[in-house]
């Protein structure tokens, strides 16, 4: 009943390819990428868990003009068809949003924190649900460039600066938790609260929630370049567990690490050369992984193909009568 219940939420959410999409598609074996959503200059994403309403971060430059340039995010409805823009403000660099559902932040439930460099620091902002726009910090920040928000379980959003220091933030100006000069991509937070941050040198560490390092060596990218990884783990449920998710913009290559940090590559053609720009990854409430293409203009999806739906369907099937057996 559970996988019935779970392809008929991965249907709702569909939005197939054209016959002829306009680039080369990232390959997934066993799984289907679907075209999801037309967004202009897409980077960072973020679900509201209880609509599938996705909130998507914009750079208008690529290069980092979008300071100059300031613009306002995108809301895409659930299925991907309708997309508008968000606030009633255009932004500076606004590229790394974050739902807030119960605004433990924002101080607003339902408001959507909005980040990225001002000047010469960075910035917080939050975007409430009648789309006004507050400052939460800008000056004596400590922070250049926010690239990553990630919630951990005490309501702190851990902020990662790829320019700067890995800090933490309850709505006022941050504290820092530790600095390695900058780091690639964005962050990931384990149900124990560390943090898993890709360096500018390749290496992805593992901090606790207080800052102190627990692996200094969790993987070592053997060619590291300036793009990095995003990072994401898994949702939970037989379709992806929980496991640590690797999107490397440089390779182009998309891995699941296990706890050990060893890696298995289970897509390609996200990026590197010849590639589509890959900012993010981010899983939605119907359990799919959601990709945003910078250079395509695009949102994709990844859901498994039926085949392997059905092999999943019978795996469990036959755990559940073991189970009933013993």
């Amino acid at each position: 009943m559970r996988i019935r219940t779970q392809v008929l939420v991965l249907a709702a959410f569909a939005t197939p390819f054209a016959a002829t999409p306009a680039h080369a598609v990232p390959i997934v074996p066993g799984f289907t990428v679907e075209h999801y959503a037309d967004v202009t200059d897409p980077t960072e994403m973020s679900f509201n868990p209880a609509t599938g309403d996705l909130y998507v971060g914009r750079d208008n430059s690529g290069s980092g003009g979008s300071q100059a340039t300031p613009a306002k995010i995108h809301v895409v409805a659930p299925g991907g068809a309708t997309v508008t823009e968000f606030g009633d403000t255009a932004i500076a660099d606004p590229d790394t949003v974050l739902f807030d559902a119960a605004g433990d932040v924002s101080g607003v439930p339902g408001s959507v924190l909005v980040a990225g460099r001002q000047g010469d620091e960075g910035a917080l902002r939050a975007i409430h649900p009648d789309q006004t726009t507050t400052l939460l910090f800008h000056t004596g920040s400590g922070l250049v460039n926010p690239n990553g928000l990630k919630f951990d379980s005490t309501g702190r959003v851990i902020i990662a600066d790829n320019l700067g220091p890995v800090a933490a933030t309850t709505g006022g100006i941050p504290s820092i938790l530790y600095n390695l000069g900058g780091v690639n991509g964005t962050i990931a937070i384990d149900a124990d609260d560390n943090i898993y941050t890709d360096g500018p040198d390749g290496v992805i560490r593992i901090h606790a929630a207080d800052g102190s390092l627990v692996n200094g060596n969790f993987y070592t990218d053997p060619n590291p370049g300036p793009g990095g990884f995003q990072l994401e783990f898994g949702p939970g449920g037989p379709l992806w567990g929980d496991s640590l998710y690797g999107l490397s913009r440089d390779s182009g290559e998309l891995l699941r690490f296990d706890s050990l940090g060893v890696p298995t590559v289970i897509g390609t053609g996200f990026g590197g050369p010849g590639g589509p720009t890959a900012p993010d990854l981010e899983f939605g409430p119907d359990g799919a992984m959601y990709v945003s293409l910078f250079s395509e203009d695009e949102i994709i999806r990844i859901v498994p193909e039926p085949g392997s739906l059905a092999l999943l369907g019978i795996g469990l099937g036959a755990a559940l009568y073991c189970f009933r057996r013993r």
